[in-house]
C-alpha cells in the first residue's frame, strides 16, 4: 500500500484465479486488496467444479498448461503453497476410440514428457478389471490425476495472502464499469455504497462472461448449464473417468460415490434447469455399459449450475496497459487444474509492470505459462474427443 492506503493492485473475484493472484502478489511483497461479492471459493465455477486434475488435453496449448498446472498442484508443499494439500490422488482414465488413441500418440511424439506421464492401454486386457469391458478399445491412463477441494484451496491461499499483508474483503460486491474520461481500457470500481475504489492496477478475475462482454473482451463466450448427478453404488478405487463413447465423465466424491456429468446446453437467459431425469437415466445406463460394471449405480442427488466458456475453451488474459487493467477469466471448472499456476503468471506480469523485477517467490514455470498467453492470441484448438 502507498502512504494513502491505496493498494498497488486491486483484485476483483475470490475464486481460484483471484485468490492465487493475491497469494503470489502478497508473497512477492506487492500491496494487494481483494474483493469478493460472496464467500471466497464458494461462488461461480468454484462452487460447481470437481477440481479434477489431469496432464492430458487434446489441445496442445492447453495440454502444456494442464501438465504444468497439475504438476504444481500435486507438489503443493514443494512449491511453497500453504497448508495441507487439498489434492486427493485419483488416477484418471480417459476412454477413447482408435482416432483418439492415434491423436494421443501424435501429441506424445511432439511433446515427449506427455508420453512419460500418460500411458495408452488396451481396455480388453491391460486396464483394471472394472474397465476391461469398456466400450472404448483404448484407455489413456494418467496416474498424476487427482481431485482438489476447491474451497479449501482458496481458503488456504487467501489465509496465507493475508499473513503476507494482503487485505481480503468477502461479501463485498463492487460495481465495475468503464472509467469516465480515463485512459482506453481503464475501469472504475465502486463499492456497494457508491464510493470509488482506487488502485494502481486492477485485475478482473470475476470469471463472469457478462463482465467480460460489458468491458469489450476480445473473445466470444457461451453460457452453458452444468448437469451433474451424484451416484452411489460404484466400485471403490475407480478414480476419475472421462468416457468418449457415452460423452460422460465421473469424478469421485468418496468410497463408492461419484459425480456424473455431461455437456450441458447453451443458455441464452433465465434460470438454470436441473438435470433432466430421463437424460440422467440414459447417461447412467451408458456409463454402466461402457465401464462393464457389475451393478447399475443409482442417483442420490443432483447439482445445478452454469459454466461460462470462451469459444475455444481457453482462458483469457487481456492486458490493457494504458488503463492499468488486466482481464483474467475464462477458466470455468475445466481450468481449475492450472488456475494456481496461471495466477502466478499474472502476478509475474504485474510485478514486471510495477517495476519489481524477478521475484523468487514465484514458481519458475510461470514465465513459460505467461509466454503461452502473451502477446499473441492463442491459435485455434484441435477438436477434443471427450467432455472435460
Amino acid at each position: 500500500m502507498d502512504a494513502r492506503g491505496t493498494p498497488e493492485v486491486a483484485v476483483v473475484g475470490g475464486g481460484v484465479l483471484g485468490s492465487a493472484i493475491a497469494f503470489w502478489l502478497a508473497r512477492a511483497g506487492v500491496g494487494v486488496r481483494l474483493f469478493e461479492a460472496g464467500a471466497a471459493g464458494a461462488e461461480g465455477a468454484n462452487r460447481h467444479t470437481g477440481g479434477m486434475l489431469r496432464s492430458l488435453d487434446f489441445d496442445p496449448v492447453l495440454m502444456r498448461l494442464s501438465m504444468a498446472g497439475t504438476a504444481l498442484m500435486n507438489d503443493w508443499a514443494g512449491c511453497g503453497l500453504p497448508g495441507p494439500s487439498p489434492v486427493t490422488a485419483a488416477p484418471l482414465w480417459w476412454l477413447v476410440d482408435e482416432d483418439g488413441a492415434e491423436h494421443f500418440e501424435a501429441l506424445c511424439r511432439e511433446h515427449p514428457p506427455l508420453g512419460r506421464l500418460v500411458h495408452r492401454v488396451r481396455t480388453a486386457r491391460a486396464a483394471p478389471a472394472v474397465l476391461r469391458g469398456a466400450a472404448a478399445p483404448w484407455a489413456l491412463h494418467d496416474p498424476s490425476g487427482g481431485v482438489t477441494d476447491a474451497r479449501l484451496a482458496v481458503r488456504q491461499l487467501l489465509h496465507d495472502a493475508v499473513r503476507h499483508g494482503a487485505e481480503v474483503f468477502e461479501h463485498c460486491p463492487v460495481a465495475i464499469g468503464p472509467a469516465g474520461g480515463g485512459a482506453p481500457g481503464a475501469v472504475e470500481l465502486r463499492s456497494a455504497a457508491g464510493l470509488p475504489i482506487a488502485a494502481g492496477w486492477t485485475v478482473l478475475a470475476t470469471g463472469a462472461a457478462v463482465s467480460a462482454q460489458r468491458l469489450g473482451a476480445a473473445r466470444a463466450w457461451e453460457r452453458r448449464s452444468v448437469p451433474q448427478v451424484q451416484l452411489g453404488g460404484l466400485p471403490t478405487g475407480l478414480g476419475c473417468v472421462i468416457d468418449q463413447p457415452s460423452g460422460t465423465y465421473l469424478r469421485p466424491l468418496g468410497p463408492g460415490r461419484a459425480c456424473l456429468g455431461w455437456p450441458g446446453r447453451v443458455l441464452e437467459s433465465g434460470p438454470v434447469p436441473p438435470p433432466d431425469e430421463a437424460e440422467a437415466g440414459r447417461r447412467i445406463e451408458a456409463m454402466y455399459r461402457s465401464l462393464g460394471l457389475q451393478a447399475m449405480p443409482w442417483a442420490v442427488g443432483h447439482l445445478v449450475g452454469t459454466d461460462a466458456y470462451t469459444a475455444d475453451a481457453r482462458p483469457q488474459v487481456e492486458w490493457r496497459e494504458a488503463g492499468h487493467t488486466c482481464l483474467a477469466t475464462g477458466l470455468s471448472g475445466r481450468g481449475f487444474k492450472y488456475g494456481v499456476l496461471l495466477g502466478a503468471a499474472i502476478a509475474h506480469g504485474l510485478c514486471r509492470r510495477l517495476g519489481r523485477g524477478h521475484r523468487s517467490a514465484l514458481p519458475a514455470a510461470c514465465a513459460e505459462v505467461e509466454g503461452l498467453l502473451h502477446p499473441a492470441p492463442l491459435a485455434a484448438p484441435e477438436p477434443e474427443p471427450a467432455p472435460a
